[in-house]
C-alpha cells in the first residue's frame, strides 16, 4: 500500500531491495507524522472491512467531536461553561459502532487506510497546506487509537487455558464417595486417582512430576493501554481452566462487559484528546510509546504534576456528578449500566483532557506563576448536561 506513493521513481530490481525501498519508505513517513506504529497488533483473519466504515464513522460523527476534548488554544464552548447534549439513541448507535469495529480490527483497518490514501497523495512531502495537515492530523489520530486498543487488549495476548491438579483429584474422589462407602476400596481408588491425575497433569503440563496447577495454553500479556498520566487500564483477559470432573470440562472466568465498553470509551477519548492538546506523556504511557517526541522530559516533572492533579480532580468530580445525574436526576434517566457508564466516562475523560490541556498551556507560557496558575484553573465552571431521546 505504502509502496504506491513511490510511482514514478525507479522500480528495485530484487525483492530484497524492494522490500528495503518499501521499508525506507514508511520509516520515512512515520518519522514525518511523528508517530511509530510498531507495537500495533494486527489479527488479519478477524479484519473486516465494514468495521472499518464504522471506525471512522465513530472517529468523524458529530456526538463524538462533541465530547472530544477541545484545543485549548480554542475556548471549549463545551467544557468551559456551555452545555452537552447527549441523544440516548445517538449514543447507544456509537456505542454499537465501537463494539463491531473493535471486534472486526476496525480501528488498525482504519489506520491503514487513512496512512495508505496520505502517503499515496504526499509521499514524503513536507506539511506546506492546511488541506495536507488536516489529512496528516486524520492518520496520526487513527494510528493513535490503533495503537490504544492494540495496548487495552495485551497486544493480543488475552486468552489462557489452565490446569488444576488439585482441584481434579479432589472432585474425582467426591464423586467416588457418593457411590462407594467402603474406606478400604476408597483408599485404594484414592492413590491410584492421584496417579491418573498425576500422569495427565505431566502430560498436559509437560513437566516432569508436575502436580500443581499449570498453564497449558496462551499468556497474558503484561501490556495494557497506560495513560498520558500513567494509569493503567488493560483488557482482563478470558481464563479457561480443565475441569474434566466437572459438568462443563472447560470453564471460563466472566467478563463484566459493562467496564469493558467503558475502557473502549475511554482509549478512544484518551487517544482523541492525547493528539489534539499534545500534552507530555509519562515514561511508561502508550502515548510515549507511539510517539518519542511526546515523552516527557525531566525538566517536565513539577509542570506534569500540576497537569496530572487538575486532571484528576477534573475526571472525578465530572464523573461524580455525571453519574447521580444519568441515573435518576433527569426526567429521562438511563437504566442501561453499560450505557449510563460510558456516558460517565466519555464526559469525564473530555473534561479531564480540556483541562490537562489548559494548565499545560498555561505553565508553558508563565513558568514562573506555578502556583497562581493552580488556583486559576481551579475556580468554577457550570456546564449544562442536557440528555434527549
Amino acid at each position: 500500500m505504502l509502496a504506491s506513493a513511490t510511482s514514478g521513481s525507479a522500480v528495485p530490481a530484487s525483492a530484497a531491495a524492494y522490500d528495503d525501498h518499501v521499508t525506507g519508505f514508511s520509516q520515512g513517513l512515520f518519522a514525518r507524522l511523528g508517530i511509530d506504529p510498531s507495537g500495533i497488533e494486527v489479527n488479519l483473519d478477524a479484519l473486516a472491512p465494514d468495521a472499518v466504515d464504522r471506525a471512522n464513522q465513530v472517529l468523524t460523527s458529530t456526538l463524538f467531536r462533541d465530547l472530544a476534548p477541545a484545543d485549548p488554544a480554542v475556548t471549549s464552548s463545551k467544557f468551559g461553561g456551555g452545555e452537552i447534549t447527549i441523544s440516548r439513541r445517538e449514543w447507544t448507535g456509537m456505542i454499537q459502532d465501537v463494539s463491531f469495529a473493535t471486534s472486526g480490527e476496525g480501528w488498525v483497518g482504519a489506520a491503514a487506510q487513512a496512512l495508505g490514501h496520505y502517503a499515496k497523495t504526499y509521499g514524503l512531502n513536507q506539511i506546506t497546506t492546511t488541506t495536507q495537515a488536516q489529512d496528516a492530523a486524520q492518520v496520526t489520530l487513527r494510528l493513535l487509537v490503533a495503537r490504544y486498543v492494540s495496548d487495552y487488549f495485551r497486544n493480543g495476548k488475552i486468552v489462557t487455558l489452565d490446569f488444576d491438579y488439585p482441584d481434579l483429584k479432589s472432585k474425582l474422589l467426591d464423586k467416588l464417595k457418593k457411590s462407594i462407602k467402603d474406606e478400604t476400596v476408597l483408599t485404594a481408588a484414592d492413590a491410584q486417582i492421584d496417579q491418573l491425575a498425576k500422569d495427565l497433569g505431566q502430560r498436559l503440563c509437560q513437566e516432569e512430576g508436575k502436580v500443581t496447577s499449570c498453564r497449558i495454553l496462551g499468556v497474558l500479556g503484561e501490556q495494557t493501554f497506560v495513560s498520558r498520566a500513567g494509569k493503567s487500564y488493560g483488557f482482563p483477559g478470558l481464563a479457561a481452566t480443565v475441569d474434566l470432573a466437572g459438568d462443563k470440562k472447560v470453564s471460563t472466568n466472566k467478563i463484566d462487559p459493562n467496564a469493558v465498553v467503558s475502557d473502549l470509551v475511554r482509549v478512544l477519548f484518551e487517544a482523541t484528546g492525547d493528539d489534539r492538546i499534545r500534552v507530555p506523556g509519562a515514561k511508561n504511557s502508550s502515548l510515549c510509546r507511539a510517539s518519542a517526541s511526546m515523552c516527557a522530559g525531566k525538566d517536565n516533572t513539577d509542570k506534569l504534576k500540576q497537569v496530572d492533579n487538575i486532571g484528576d480532580r477534573a475526571e472525578a468530580g465530572t464523573f461524580a456528578a455525571v453519574g447521580i445525574a444519568i441515573r435518576g436526576g433527569w426526567l429521562f434517566s438511563i437504566n442501561n449500566e453499560a450505557l449510563a457508564t460510558s456516558i460517565q466516562t466519555a464526559v469525564a475523560v473530555g473534561v479531564r483532557k480540556t483541562a490537562e490541556g489548559v494548565m499545560w498551556s498555561r505553565l508553558q507560557n508563565c513558568p514562573a506563576n506555578l502556583a497562581a496558575l493552580a488556583s486559576v484553573d481551579a475556580s468554577p465552571r457550570t456546564v449544562t448536561l442536557r440528555l434527549t431521546e
